[in-house]
C-alpha cells in the first residue's frame, strides 16, 4: 500500500502544476489516466 502512495507521488511530481492543477479540476479525467498508468 505504502508503495503505491509513493508512485502516486512521483508521477504528480513528474507533472508540471498546471497538468495537476487541470486533472484535480477534471475527476474523470484523472480516474481515467490512473487508470492507463495501472495497466
Amino acid at each position: 500500500m505504502r508503495s503505491v502512495v509513493a508512485c502516486v507521488v512521483i508521477i504528480l511530481g513528474a507533472m508540471s502544476y498546471h497538468r495537476i492543477v487541470d486533472l484535480l479540476s477534471n475527476p474523470r479525467s484523472l480516474m481515467q489516466r490512473t487508470y492507463e498508468m495501472t495497466l
